[in-house]
């Protein structure tokens, strides 16, 4: 990491601090991306199976990926078995937890995206019936599949919302456990301090 440290030499302090802190962040950008697209495979994607036994070993494999990289970025930055060890622990739970939270369709899995024809159809071409009845149960099943879309997309947001703050938390405690921060902690205090 001595090409590391001579770049920041040419920094302030605090410019140093938020380089390393974003440097680390991209990284974990880049693995999430990596773990969560490109890396899931068909098997991963069983893990929105009904019963414990179609689930859980896809499910594992994907977190299993995750925990992986992360416990690689930590080892890179850091070179500390057991903040790196910990991390992807934390990584693999968080990931594991939330993942089966999305999927699950007890939870938020029983609300399903609408294709662009699907929506174009319930937005802007809805055939209704003259029967009273059909028309309440054309607009019951419009307002319906609104929901369930829109309740979609919000639990897919809450999913990368709650991974993105673990790689936040991640990306701290490397940062925290970086060798060239430790030994300057004393004076980026005092520049914090100076606030």
């Amino acid at each position: 990491m001595d090409w590391w440290n001579s770049f920041l030499s040419q920094f302030s302090s605090l410019q140093q601090v938020g380089l390393l802190f974003f440097a680390i962040n991209v990284v974990f950008c880049t693995k999430h991306f990596l773990a969560d697209y490109p890396l899931q495979t068909p098997y991963m994607l069983k893990k929105f199976g009904f019963t414990w036994e179609e689930w859980v070993l896809p499910l594992s494999a994907h977190a299993g990926v995750h925990a992986l990289f992360t416990f690689s970025i930590s080892f890179l930055f850091t070179r500390l078995w057991s903040v790196s060890l910990g991390l992807a622990a934390f990584d693999f739970s968080i990931h594991f937890v939330m993942d089966r939270i999305k999927a699950s369709p007890n939870l938020l899995g029983r609300y399903k995206a609408l294709s662009a024809n699907e929506m174009k159809i319930w937005t802007q071409h809805l055939i209704i019936p003259e029967e009273p009845s059909a028309q309440f149960r054309t607009y019951r099943a419009r307002n319906q599949a609104l929901s369930s879309n829109k309740k979609f997309w919000w639990a897919l947001g809450f999913d990368q919302y709650v991974h993105h703050l673990t790689d936040l938390v991640s990306a701290f405690v490397i940062f925290y456990y970086l060798p060239c921060i430790q030994s300057r902690l004393p004076e980026l205090l005092k520049v914090f301090a100076s606030f």
